[in-house]
């Protein structure tokens, strides 16, 4: 393999691991923004208890796309409480209800 080669298989490596850290940091920053959510209202669902760092399919009243919070469905939950600021963190949702 030719020196060219190898830096331009380094530089492909380098990418793939800014964008595959990137997505992780977003995702977990849509998690801790559920989680501030939940503890600013009451008679939520469980959205911590999971062994998945975040189980974005399997949370009731949430939908996702490529690991990002795209949409709250919340009616019919009987939550109490005030939705506070941390909702920005949702930076992808588009649907809130």
């Amino acid at each position: 393999m030719g020196e060219r080669t190898g830096t331009l298989l380094l530089l492909l490596f380098m990418q793939y691991l800014v964008i595959a850290l990137t997505a992780n940091d977003a995702s977990n920053e849509d998690f801790k923004g559920l989680v501030s959510l939940q503890d600013d209202l009451m008679n939520t669902p469980n959205w911590k208890g999971s062994d998945d760092p975040f189980p974005c399919d399997n949370l009731e009243g949430i939908r996702c796309t490529d690991s990002r919070v795209t949409s709250l469905i919340l009616t019919s939950m009987n939550l109490l409480g005030t939705l506070s600021s941390e909702i920005s963190q949702l930076s992808e949702l588009q649907t809130l209800w």
